[in-house]
């Protein structure tokens, strides 16, 4: 079996905390009793035990069936009917981290139903245009400055609540100019005012917590399949994931 490259989507922490000397992950935020991480980690688990989609499914339903998060299989189930080659045949294949030849650091998660959509092995494409660009043997990590499509709306990372887009616009223009210095005197008071008063109709104390916690949307089908699989100790640390683009050798 030779070495390929390997290009996904998904949503990821990018700082894990590992140590590499004893080949262990050692980041707080990750649950060691999840039986999906302790397979990843190298700790052997009866795979039998991660579930399968149905009982994914079936989780979603009864957990949160009068939630937004309802919404998650709303796509997923769609795409299990018109779309089946695509949809995950395992929940543990949407759930990615390689310490030998990935970037020990990377733990990702995409969604089941885009498994064929957002991860590919072996493409000659990739493996031409690494060559030409001399990155053979290196991998990367993209993070994106938006959510991925039909992702693309932003939330309040803190409480998982969503964003009116219209208060983001306005808020985006008055924060671009402050850091850029576009403001001076009265003016910038003025604006820090103004922007301390739109952070808060969307939700946030003021902008500087909207500037910590302002981030792109993580999808309701991501945010449930870590609750399913236990994957974070706390349960917010799945709003915070990055949507990135994950390039390894493998």
């Amino acid at each position: 079996m030779g070495i390929r490259i390997h290009k996904v989507l998904g949503y990821a922490l990018i700082d894990l905390e590992v140590h590499l000397g004893r080949s262990i992950v050692t980041d707080r935020r990750v649950n060691p009793e999840s039986v999906a991480l302790a397979n990843l980690f190298g700790k052997t688990e009866d795979p039998d035990k991660v579930g399968t989609i149905a009982d994914f499914v079936n989780y979603v339903r009864n957990k949160d069936s009068d939630r937004e998060h309802r919404s998650s299989l709303v796509f997923l189930e769609g795409q299990m009917r018109n779309d089946p080659k695509n949809v995950a045949k395992e929940i543990s294949n949407c759930i990615v981290y390689d310490m030998e030849f990935g970037t020990p650091e990377v733990l990702l998660i995409m969604p089941l139903s885009e498994y064929g959509n957002w991860r590919r092995y072996d493409d000659i494409i990739d493996y031409m245009q690494a060559g030409y660009e001399d990155t053979a043997s290196i991998n990367s990590i993209k993070v994106l400055d938006r959510g991925i499509w039909p992702w693309e709306g932003w939330v309040n990372q803190s409480t998982g609540s969503r964003l009116d887009p219209s208060h983001l616009f306005v808020y985006r223009r008055f924060r671009d100019g402050l850091d850029k210095g576009a403001y001076t005197g009265q003016d910038r008071q003025d604006v820090k005012n103004n922007l301390n008063s739109i952070s808060k109709k969307m939700g946030f104390k003021d902008y500087q917590d909207a500037n910590e916690n302002l981030g792109p949307q993580v999808p309701d089908e991501v945010i449930m399949l870590c609750d399913f699989l236990e994957l974070f100790k706390d349960p917010m640390t799945a709003y915070k994931l990055k949507p990135v683009i994950y390039t390894y050798w493998g």
